[in-house]
């Protein structure tokens, strides 16, 4: 049993790790680590926190190290092999995170192979972003996975579990563009959960977007928005949203670069380096769109100056100049643009 100032201070880690204050993370967890002689629930707390705020390598040692020297529960094992793949699939090792989801599979407990599946079929997700969403087979094989853990749900089956499933089945349908059975399966989810998730209901706003449905699109974003004030995450995924309608239905670039700014400052305050690089590759598409006339003057201006200094004896140096700016300008537009260049992850 832990004493009454260990319990104070796991209280505060787990309010720092919520609203992602990470000195105070640090400065508690330290002193907990150290009142505690390192006790398995406050190293559990620990792997957490680094996770939250993306020291991957330092939680993978932590893992590695609770598995392999504390005598912990069946359950609390599995939570740290789920919680291992995850960082695995961050640090693209894709294969060793499919053996940890494999072996859960071969789980007879109900609820193992379930999340084995469903885990299975996350890391064929994360695989198939990290792949430039080109390899149809990966995306096939998490559909598949998906199905199959949706397949074996049951009434003894937790809540949380179901909805888990049935919101990786979403995101797997997402990926292959048959919406509705995304929205089919985002919809049993924000049931389950009884308008309470805000991640379904920006997944469920995303979906209309590609459907073209903006105003029940922004419906959704605004239920989204009151429940999550102070969660940058969520809501820098609700601006992203916002730019993405500002982009496709009202055609103002400029409002919709604004969002993505707000994307941006959220995405940077709790780290999330993955949606900090695709906000900046949609600010770099944009700035592109939004000044490809000045561009093009510029050039034509750069091209009569360098033409009447040089003249025509150095017109092929010339040419191949602005051929080099000009190619540049492009790899700056078409970096970014693509069939899934304005569709939001649902993560």
């Amino acid at each position: 049993m832990m004493s009454p100032d260990i319990t104070t201070y796991m209280d505060r880690i787990k309010e720092s790790i919520e609203k992602q204050k990470y000195r105070q993370f640090i400065e508690d967890i330290t002193c907990a680590l150290n009142l505690s002689g390192n006790n398995e629930e406050v190293r559990m707390l620990y792997v957490c926190g680094l996770m939250r705020f993306g020291n991957f390598k330092e939680a993978l040692g932590e893992i590695n190290d609770l598995l392999k020297n504390f005598e912990i529960s069946e359950e609390d094992r599995v939570n740290l092999l789920r919680k291992k793949s995850v960082i695995l699939c961050g640090l693209d090792d894709f294969q060793s995170a499919k053996c940890i989801c494999m072996r859960l599979c071969k789980n007879d407990v109900s609820d193992v192979k379930v999340i084995g599946y469903c885990d299975l079929a996350r890391v064929y997700l994360h695989e198939y972003v990290n792949s430039e969403l080109g390899d149809k087979d990966l995306i096939e094989e998490a559909v598949n996975n998906a199905r199959k853990a949706a397949s074996l749900l049951s009434e003894e089956n937790s809540k949380n579990l179901c909805q888990e499933v049935l919101m990786n089945l979403g995101i797997a349908y997402w990926y292959t563009e048959d919406y509705s059975q995304a929205l089919r399966a985002f919809k049993e989810v924000y049931i389950l959960s009884e308008g309470e998730d805000t991640h379904v209901m920006i997944s469920i706003a995303d979906t209309y977007i590609c459907l073209g449905d903006y105003e029940l699109a922004n419906e959704h974003l605004n239920k989204a928005e009151l429940l999550n004030l102070s969660d940058s995450y969520q809501l820098g995924y609700i601006h992203l949203a916002r730019a993405t309608i500002s982009y496709l239905h009202h055609q103002d670039l400029a409002q919709a670069r604004e969002y993505i700014l707000l994307a941006y400052d959220n995405f940077v305050y709790i780290n999330a380096c993955m949606e900090v690089g695709h906000c900046l590759n949609l600010i770099l598409y944009l700035d592109y769109i939004i000044n490809v006339e000045s561009i093009d003057f510029l050039i034509n201006k750069l091209s009569s100056a360098m033409m009447r200094q040089s003249g025509e004896r150095n017109c092929f140096t010339v040419d191949n100049k602005l051929k080099n700016l000009l190619r540049w300008a492009n790899n700056q537009y078409y970096r970014c643009k693509g069939s899934y260049a304005w569709k939001i992850s649902t993560r």
